[in-house]
């Protein structure tokens, strides 16, 4: 930097005398800032051998003036700082400061209170200024409020730190868990039912810096009722199915700080829990195989109209189904469509069809006449129809089958016809069809009796006259 002053003289021409006078004066010349320099992974702070070059007042001189000499200011380093010690960042004193002073721009974590990466150190002269701009690291983001850049100041003593507060990058999402509920059956005996698949959906928030995960769940597994099979028929069997899981329970779900997992899926089984054969048509033996869960066993008796039981079978089945049955060899239903029962509500009380038996004439078979069932009467044991049979033509649309009223009594299956009368007002029973005709034997028999006795006594009274 080159200074210049301006000297005016006055010059005597007979005696050659220079009086020069000054125009000003030299100023004072403040040695400038050099910013640090880094190299070989070291930042270096420099210094002028002579901070400020002092001025120089002039005054008015006999002569003519000369320059005065001229000054070099030498910069030198003073201070190393080693960049490549992330940590400590070390530095090294390599000479005495004049006027600088320094700071640090540092990175701090306002979740955790940590220091982010390294500080950097900015090397200046009180008055001074730098620009500095923030550099975020990854998966954080600047915290509110904190400004993006800035100017920094130096001050004579005590110059804090820049410091750049960040918190962490959060992002939400959403994830699924499901579970499947698959059916199977034993043997492959018929299809299973198709397999139950429940989704639930899971809202999520991920710490980008962490890898925390908060999942947060949309709603729970619900409880799944296996669903009812119907009974499948081979082999003259007729064979009920059971889940070996009655109710897949439900499951409530919570908040996790981890990514959920998808629960066990679940197998249900359907095996046979009993078995009825219908090869059989007056007993319709049952095995049981199983304990059931969902359907029961119905008992049909087959009843004549004098009360006795000539047949008896047992189904297996939900309330609703219906199913056909065939009258017991040498009987026949006293209603035509009695044959077609619909399985009631309870299985409490047996249900009972009537029968009646069929006679045969020259080698063919007739149906006996129909008998009524009392309309009154006391028997604990069966419920009459609600319209009787007429007298004579088809049967009306009375009532089609009667039923034990006592889930623990049955019909008698054995034993002579006078144990299986039905009681009614004042009523016997009515004979079957060999019945009657020893019946019209016996009565004509004792009609000729009394003829012949009644015949006999009129004579004797005669012969007495």
């Amino acid at each position: 930097m080159a200074q210049t002053v301006t000297w005016k003289t006055t010059t005597d021409l007979v005696t050659g005398h220079v009086v020069a006078t000054p125009q000003g004066s030299f100023g004072t010349v403040t040695s400038p800032y050099v910013p640090a320099t880094t190299a070989d992974g070291a930042q270096t702070s420099w210094r002028p051998d002579i901070a400020t070059v002092a001025g120089m007042t002039l005054t008015p001189l006999t002569g003519l003036p000369t320059s005065p000499e001229n000054v070099t200011v030498t910069y030198q380093p003073y201070a190393q700082v080693d960049t490549g010690d992330p940590t400590t960042q070390t530095k090294t004193q390599v000479g005495v400061p004049l006027h600088a002073v320094q700071t640090t721009v540092q990175y701090v974590d306002d979740v955790t209170g940590d220091q982010v990466g390294s500080a950097t150190v900015h090397v200046g002269e009180p008055g001074q200024t730098f620009d500095w701009a923030a550099t975020v690291p990854a998966n954080y983001r600047l915290a509110d409020n904190q400004a993006a850049s800035g100017t920094y100041v130096f001050a004579e003593t005590d110059n804090a730190p820049v410091v750049i507060h960040l918190t962490h990058q959060v992002v939400d999402g959403q994830t699924e868990t499901t579970r499947t509920i698959t059916y199977q059956v034993d043997g492959d005996a018929f299809t299973a039912p198709a397999p139950v698949t429940q989704t639930v959906t899971w809202k999520t928030t991920t710490d980008l810096v962490t890898g925390h995960v908060v999942a947060t769940p949309q709603g729970s597994f619900a409880s799944v009722t296996s669903p009812y099979v119907p009974v499948t028929t081979a082999d003259g069997a007729q064979t009920s199915w059971r889940p070996d899981i009655a109710t897949v329970a439900g499951m409530t779900l919570t908040p996790l700080t981890k990514l959920p997992a998808s629960p066990e899926n679940v197998t249900v089984t359907y095996q046979p829990y009993a078995q009825v054969d219908t090869d059989d048509p007056i007993t319709k033996s049952i095995a049981r195989v199983g304990e059931p869960v969902y359907a029961a066993k119905y008992m049909v008796n087959f009843v004549t109209t004098t009360g006795k039981v000539v047949g008896t079978l047992n189904r297996v089945g939900d309330p609703g189904d219906r199913f056909t049955v065939s009258a017991p060899a040498g009987y026949h239903f006293v209603y035509g469509d009695a044959g077609l029962i619909t399985l009631p509500e309870s299985n409490a009380a047996a249900i009972n069809v009537l029968v009646t038996t069929d006679t045969t004439h020259n080698g063919g078979t007739t149906p006996t006449p129909t008998h009524r069932l009392p309309a009154t009467g006391g028997n604990p044991m069966m419920t009459t129809p609600q319209r009787t049979a007429p007298t004579s033509g088809a049967p009306t649309n009375a009532a089609r089958t009667t039923t034990v009223t006592g889930a623990m009594r049955t019909l008698p299956t054995t034993g002579h016809a006078a144990a299986h009368r039905l009681p009614g007002t004042g009523a016997r029973t009515l004979p079957q069809t060999g019945e009657q005709q020893n019946a019209w034997t016996v009565a004509g028999l004792g009609l000729l009796t009394m003829a012949l006795g009644l015949f006999g006594w009129k004579r004797r009274r005669h012969d007495a006259r």
